[in-house]
């Protein structure tokens, strides 16, 4: 398994053994969501759009909005040559690698830049990057902080009030996400004590499979309770969770700062975060920020897919990861992988430097799914 880095090298081309038997079993689903109507009078670039919390809304695909036809036809030229060769070898690695790398320049791409500045700073362009921020001590050794979890990717317990509006199906809520959107958004405290798979995710706009298959690729609660067992962390009471389609700016205003002051009386020492949606890259940015402002440490951890996103808000400390969105932490029932992410993340509390605040995990996607430690 690799380890982080500070460098953003690429992944091994290396040659893989079979990784993850139902990967492009899983893919070709999504893809069966996708029919063109019967008679086909549609051009590349309105199926590409129809993807985008349209019609044919799929949120593990959306990332192709911006792609010009040419490049969405040799995107499906390519897909298909990987899944005949996966067909041909029975090694889905090269295709899972395939995917992720595909994502990760869509969501980098210079469109999706512009989209995401308005986000960055309300009321400015966005071009700029915004400054950092002192990085906030840790007080005690790690050993002994109170780390809280703290996540954009709408969890939620069953007895706890729904993300999703009434009346609306989920499915029904990823083609109108902004009827989901919260102008002040709400907070699900989440016992460390939860049994994780009784956990609900009801984000619109990121592919949630993989974290409904198992909460800990977004919120590693498992992980860190098996941390602290071994004596590395201390625990918070809870967990925390809240949905990233919300109001930016009363987020920075109010709403983060209000959180921190929350933790602090909690006696939360500091906080790992983690995003959900594209949107919620920016929004769990600011407050980290925001924590930090208040002496709270943070440690980010997002796929190489938002870099740009870090680049531009600039996180106190922030670790990036060759995983698909959603899947910050790693692939579902890897309890090897999702733990290694977690702690390179807790190791940046004490390490992170104003110059060193982003640290690359090198794992690629198909090692991930091959040695990530299958349950």
């Amino acid at each position: 398994m690799s380890g982080s880095s500070k460098s953003g090298s690429g992944a091994s081309g290396q040659d893989r053994p079979a990784v993850d038997e139902g990967f492009a079993d899983r893919l070709v689903g999504s893809a069966q969501h996708m029919e063109l109507p019967s008679d086909a009078s549609i051009t590349l670039r309105e199926f590409a759009d129809s993807l985008y919390h349209g019609e044919r809304a799929n949120n593990a695909f959306k990332f192709l909005r911006h792609a010009t036809e040419d490049e969405f036809d040799q995107f499906l030229q390519q897909l298909l040559e990987q899944v005949a060769a996966a067909a041909d070898t029975g090694d889905s690695g090269p295709l899972a690698d395939f995917f992720q790398q595909a994502q990760a320049r869509g969501y980098n791409s210079s469109a999706e830049a512009k989209v995401i500045q308005s986000a960055v700073a309300p009321g400015t362009s966005g071009e700029q990057p915004l400054e950092p921020i002192p990085l906030a001590p840790l007080r005690v050794p790690l050993s002994q902080a109170r780390i809280a979890l703290f996540t954009s990717a709408a969890l939620r317990t069953p007895e706890q009030p729904s993300f999703v509006p009434p009346q609306m199906s989920y499915e029904e809520l990823v083609q109108s996400p902004l009827k989901a959107y919260e102008r002040h958004p709400s907070l699900r405290e989440i016992p460390m004590t939860v049994k994780t798979d009784s956990l609900l995710v009801e984000h619109p706009a990121y592919d949630i499979a993989a974290a409904s298959a198992d909460p800990n690729v977004v919120l590693p609660i498992d992980r860190l309770r098996e941390l602290a067992a071994d004596g590395v962390v201390g625990l918070s009471e809870n967990s925390y969770s809240y949905s990233g389609n919300s109001n930016i700016p009363r987020l920075i205003e109010q709403t983060a700062p209000d959180w921190a002051e929350m933790l602090r009386e909690r006696g939360v020492d500091a906080v790992v975060l983690t995003p959900g949606c594209p949107v919620c890259h920016v929004s769990v940015c600011h407050v980290a920020r925001a924590f930090e402002m208040q002496g709270i440490p943070t440690a980010m951890v997002f796929t190489e897919a938002w870099e740009s996103a870090a680049r531009l808000v600039r996180p106190p400390r922030i670790v990036l990861t060759r995983f698909p969105l959603g899947r910050p932490f790693g692939p579902p029932s890897r309890p090897a992988i999702q733990r290694q992410v977690l702690l390179e993340a807790l190791q940046m509390l004490e390490s992170a430097t104003p110059s060193e605040w982003m640290a690359w995990h090198q794992t690629p996607w198909s090692s991930a799914l091959r040695d990530g430690g299958k349950i």
